[in-house]
């Protein structure tokens, strides 16, 4: 006597095959190469350090502009290219506001320009400074063992 098989459609079909798939543990073949960790070069220290140390220091605006080139820059050498328009738009702020944020920030050490764009409207080249919050943590922690 032969077992009674009920009549599949479809639909139920690609279902089962689906939950076999995604029940069987992948298999790699034997030469795919091991891609390598990807590097974060430190980015997540500097941006906890950023925060941390300028809560208090710059204005909410002049954090966005800091963030959003924080965000753009090259993981490497924390380098980008940009103009005051492309930041302002954005960041949502002015241009005038921007121009202003990027003094500051100048200033205070957390940018530094590589290159300076003499128009208006073309990009100028920035890198995004660590030695500041470097050395605030490094002084704050010999003050406070003294």
């Amino acid at each position: 006597m032969e077992p009674v098989v009920q009549p599949i459609n479809r639909h139920q079909q690609r279902m089962a095959e689906y939950h076999r798939k995604r029940a069987a543990p992948s298999q790699k073949p034997q030469n795919a190469s091991v891609k390598p960790k990807r590097q974060g070069y430190g980015r997540w220290e500097m941006f906890n350090k950023f925060i941390d140390l300028t809560l208090n220091e710059l204005t909410p605006a002049q954090r966005v502009v800091w963030l959003t080139m924080f965000r753009r820059a090259d993981g490497k050498d924390n380098t980008l290219e940009s103009s005051v328009r492309v930041l302002a738009s954005q960041t949502g702020l002015t241009d005038k506001t921007v121009q202003r944020a990027l003094v500051k920030l100048v200033k205070t050490g957390w940018v530094m320009y590589i290159f300076k764009s003499p128009s208006k409207g073309t990009p100028s080249r920035f890198r995004i400074l660590t030695k500041k919050a470097e050395s605030v943590v490094i002084s704050s922690t010999h003050s406070t063992n003294q």
